[in-house]
């Protein structure tokens, strides 16, 4: 297992100034601490449900190609009616 990785960025003066206060006031113990949630809070916001906007505009194009919605109930009643139709013709 490797170790984490070093990356180098140039921030401006204000942005340094910025994350020095932050750990001086004690609210991260880091820069890094800083950083790290900064990009995980970014990648959870870019997230919905596990999905990338990008992902979700496939699946939406999917659905739309996919033909006329149908009622929920409806087709669970019309698969459950159909399966004990199934079932009943298996027992004779």
């Amino acid at each position: 297992m490797s170790g984490p990785d070093r990356i180098s960025v140039v921030l401006t003066p204000e942005q340094s100034v910025a994350l020095s206060a932050i750990v001086e006031a004690g609210a991260f113990a880091s820069v890094d601490d800083i950083v790290r949630e900064a990009l995980d809070a970014w990648q959870a916001k870019r997230l919905v449900h596990g999905y990338t906007p990008e992902e979700i505009a496939v699946l939406i194009a999917e659905g739309d190609a996919s033909g006329d919605p149908v009622d929920g109930e409806m087709a669970f009643e019309r698969i459950k009616h159909e399966l004990e139709g199934y079932i009943a013709k298996q027992a004779s």
